[in-house]
């Protein structure tokens, strides 16, 4: 009995869980008799509704589809303790932005279901089981919904690119075969176009293999760089060289542009010959690689437009357009959304606590930690020996998340909750299960300018190792330095005319 309540108790937690993290539309739970109909053996279960889009490597005169997907995972009367989470999935129905459907339409839409029935559903199911058995007597509804946003971002573009390839030598044969004979003996002149793209990084295995048979498709030559920052530099048909940007540009990017752009014409018997990069589509590890090579190839203008110094041959086009809406927005919107969470503990504090600050800097978030102080009545000369009594307490702690996007702070609070961020008391990693949202919401930066600043700055020395461990240590330092009457400070200054809520629910801590 012991056993059933502790279980019951921990699937109500998942069950919370879910219910803050994603909106009605996206995940609801509910109950179900078992196989045999009896309603006093009702399981719980999760119901989340994913979408497969085929918008990203579809044609732009083409329509776009979307597949809606059901996930159900259903708590059995033994999980978690001694049985794993179930796990199915489902095919609903497929939508298309066109309203008037044309053959090309209909075909579209039949490979997309083939592929989706034939390839799509049994990887995502086999994936998600997997993700459900990897965490044997835990709680695995997080674990498996975050193993499925990672398949949709990751595993079902390639799959995309397969059809894509496909469709694509269907079509080029067809041209060949509509091409009369007298154009077929016809010499003509062609462009002979390359690209420099900059990226953020290069760091996905798979999208570095995807990039590499896009290349060999197009029959384009040239180099990827890898890491940080990630350079393409590609020669080709110049056509060529526009599908193949058209096609990666739509995967997910941090940052993605054309620095630099060049064509020439030349007589279509001596393209191959008028080639600067005859190696084929190589990849290295060193931007200095990909420098000697163009230096080499009489290049070297190029290159330099990777660091935006532009000559009279090279098009200037910066495509500022092509920045992410996070950041082309970010300066230009009132409104932040922000969330404070109540932690009970952390075992592994400053492990916990890095995690914390590493996935906001990757996500462009504001993020601060405190601890709420168990000894405000102690006298304020003792304060240098309270900090280093609470810096071996486990908690209380307050954390508070903001952004320009709510999705971002969405997508934090998935991962954190997702996330072996903390070790239980045998010193084994463990979900958070102590955490609940204070409030949360949108609020105006009106009053924050200072804060902006303060945040450019730091963005602006980010490349400085010391400058990264200062801010560290000091962050790590102010955790355990505040009292209630600093806290109640900080949220005022930090929320400005939204603070009252804020700081009402500071007070509820103590």
């Amino acid at each position: 009995m012991e056993e059933e309540n502790d279980n019951e108790e921990r699937r109500q937690a998942e069950l919370e869980f879910v219910t803050a993290a994603y909106e009605e539309e996206e995940a609801w739970c509910c109950c179900c008799s078992d196989e045999n109909g009896d309603p006093n053996d009702a399981c719980h279960v999760v119901r989340r509704r994913l979408f497969l889009n085929d918008d990203n490597y579809n044609d732009n005169n083409s329509s776009n589809h979307t597949l809606q997907i059901q996930l159900t995972l259903t708590m059995v009367s033994r999980y978690p303790s001694k049985q794993s989470l179930q796990v199915s999935v489902q095919l609903l129905q497929q939508t298309t932005n066109n309203q008037s459907p044309t053959t090309n339409t209909t075909k579209a839409t039949t490979d997309l279901i083939k592929l989706a029935y034939d390839s799509a559903l049994p990887d995502l199911l086999s994936h998600c089981r997997t993700a459900a058995v990897s965490v044997p007597g835990e709680e695995a509804v997080f674990v498996v919904l975050a193993a499925a946003d990672e398949w949709i971002a990751e595993t079902w573009p390639t799959l995309l690119l397969t059809l894509t390839l496909a469709s694509a030598d269907q079509e080029k044969k067809r041209r060949q075969e509509e091409s009369s004979d007298d154009h077929l003996n016809q010499s003509t002149n062609v462009i002979l176009g390359r690209r420099l793209i900059y990226s953020h990084h290069i760091i996905s295995n798979q999208k570095r293999r995807d990039i590499q048979d896009l290349a060999k498709h197009y029959n384009l030559t040239g180099y990827i760089k890898i890491g940080w920052p990630g350079l393409i530099v590609i020669e080709g048909l110049d056509d060529a060289c526009n599908h193949f940007y058209d096609d990666i540009r739509k995967w997910a990017w941090k940052y993605l542009v054309v620095r630099g752009e060049m064509q020439e014409t030349c007589h279509e018997d001596n393209f191959e010959s008028q080639r600067r990069f005859c190696h084929g589509f190589q990849e290295v590890d060193d931007m200095s690689i990909v420098a000697d090579a163009c230096r080499q190839a009489n290049l070297e203008s190029l290159f330099k437009t990777s660091m935006k110094i532009y000559d009279n041959n090279i098009d200037e086009s910066t495509n500022n357009d092509e920045m992410p809406n996070s950041t082309s927005s970010s300066t230009t919107k009132d409104f932040c959304y922000a969330t404070l969470m109540y932690v009970d503990h952390m075992n592994n504090g400053k492990g916990y606590r890095k995690w914390l600050r590493k996935n906001a800097s990757e996500l462009d978030l504001w993020l601060w930690i405190r601890h709420l102080r168990q000894h405000e009545h102690e006298s304020s000369k003792n304060e240098s020996n309270l900090i280093e009594i609470e810096k071996h307490r486990r908690g209380p702690f307050v954390v508070a998340v903001r952004g320009y996007e709510k999705t971002k702070v969405g997508t934090f609070l998935k991962r954190w909750r997702s996330s072996r961020v903390d070790v239980d008391s045998k010193g084994k990693p463990c979900l958070e299960r102590k955490m609940h949202v204070l409030v949360e919401g949108y609020y105006s930066l009106v009053s924050d300018e200072n804060d902006t600043e303060d945040r450019k700055t730091t963005i602006n020395n980010a490349n400085s190792p010391h400058h990264q461990q200062q801010q560290q240590d000091d962050q790590e330092e102010f955790v355990f330095k505040s009292s209630r009457a600093d806290l109640v400070k900080l949220v005022q200054s930090s929320m400005g005319s939204s603070s009252p809520c804020w700081v009402e629910a500071i007070e509820s801590c103590f």
